[in-house]
């Protein structure tokens, strides 16, 4: 089971960490309503890189129309730190839950704290 099909951070949208810059103009969609973007993974490495890419297409001289209306930010800690403070999270029905995926059962999984790790439908690892 894919971490993004376990978690999210209440009430946020998850995008892969393979998104079509596309979507920056449908996230901007209405120049009226500012929008926050915030990138996240389960240690941080991707995100980070994600959040660098966004930021530098909205310094695009032809994205410059959504770059007043779109904040780029990276969680830090990412997801693990996250879980680890039990902040809110929920699965992509809604549901309300203090498991994230731990990645793997051999190594990223010793970041995070032995009560917050979910591997799935009614495991833990």
């Amino acid at each position: 089971m894919s971490q993004y099909s376990l978690i999210t951070l209440l009430g946020l949208k998850v995008f892969a960490d393979s998104v079509d810059f596309c979507f920056l103009r449908f996230l901007a969609g209405s120049q009226d309503t500012p929008k926050t973007v915030v990138t996240y993974c389960a240690v941080g490495m991707r995100a980070s890189i994600m959040a660098r890419r966004l930021a530098a297409e909205l310094d695009k001289p032809y994205n410059q129309y959504m770059k007043s209306n779109i904040d780029v930010y990276n969680l830090e800690g990412a997801i693990f730190k996250w879980a680890n403070e039990m902040r809110g999270l929920e699965d992509l029905l809604g549901r309300s839950t203090k498991l994230a995926h731990p990645f793997d059962k051999f190594l990223w999984c010793h970041l995070m704290d032995v009560r917050v790790r979910g591997y799935g439908e009614n495991s833990r690892g």
